[in-house]
């Protein structure tokens, strides 16, 4: 595997009520090679978007990866403020909690790239940047 990368926005309380035009994008290799970047999407398309590139250092997302072959594994934890939630977790105390959010990865095969991703975007070429795509991630406590 080339590479994870994950997509979150922070919807609030109704999982339908938009298309996240903001969101964040966390990217991770098996070589601890990690992104952390905000991203705008103005056209929900993968047409126009940019990007502001974050300090991972100052993040406080912890990151490991480690290299087995074939396989490898990768560690994330994200600090809720990381993730939009405005003030926090200790605010969240009405459930659901939904987020937007997708998941992909790439895999280099010998023949090529193999893009694949939780909830698809029916690019071709491959696009993650598909907001209207991003499946529902519902936290309820």
């Amino acid at each position: 595997m080339d590479a994870l990368e994950a997509f979150f926005s922070y919807v609030s309380f109704s999982p339908n009520s938009y298309d996240p035009h903001h969101y964040i994008e966390l990217e991770i290799s098996p070589f601890a090679g990690f992104f952390y970047a905000k991203v705008e999407n103005p056209f929900l398309s993968c047409k126009n978007i940019s990007g502001d590139l974050q300090s991972c250092a100052d993040s406080g997302i912890t990151y490991y990866s480690g290299h087995y072959p074939p396989n490898w594994w990768a560690f994330l934890k994200i600090p809720w403020k990381i993730l939009g939630a405005s003030g926090g977790a200790p605010q969240m105390k009405a459930t659901p909690y939904v987020w937007k959010g997708n998941f992909y990865r790439i895999d280099l095969l010998p023949t090529g790239r193999q893009f694949s991703c939780w909830s698809p975007t029916y690019s071709k070429p491959a696009c993650f940047h598909k907001p209207k795509y991003f499946g529902n991630l519902v936290l309820e406590f």
